[in-house]
């Protein structure tokens, strides 16, 4: 398995059946603005990985102005958040719910 498929097959693979029961769409919100970071969530998503988990995607760009992942996600406008495990474990500290769900990359610390 090459990175780009083990990328894709990462990202179809943070749809828990418990998520895709819950809606039948997901939304992900990621940390920066849509770019070849996350690469792997558009080609799992164009591959139909997503489609065969009975979930249809939705991508919420982030960028300077995102006040915080995890706050998107708190308040309920995603079911995802893609984000520096520091951000996520500060988060946890400060009495955030929500926990890490599966890591991105070996090197890079993002977690989802």
């Amino acid at each position: 398995m090459n990175r780009g498929h083990f990328i894709a097959a990462s990202a179809a693979a943070v749809l828990t059946p418990a998520v895709a029961a819950a809606a039948d769409t997901v939304a992900t919100q990621f940390l920066w603005i849509k770019n070849v970071e996350y690469a792997g969530f558009f080609i799992a998503d164009a591959r139909g990985y997503y489609r065969d988990a009975g979930v249809t995607p939705t991508f919420l760009a982030g960028g300077p102005n995102l006040p915080s992942v995890e706050a998107v996600v708190v308040a309920g406008r995603a079911e995802v958040g893609f984000n520096d495990i520091e951000k996520v474990t500060d988060a946890r500290d400060r009495g955030v719910r929500g926990g890490v769900r599966g890591r991105a990359s070996a090197r890079a610390g993002k977690a989802l």
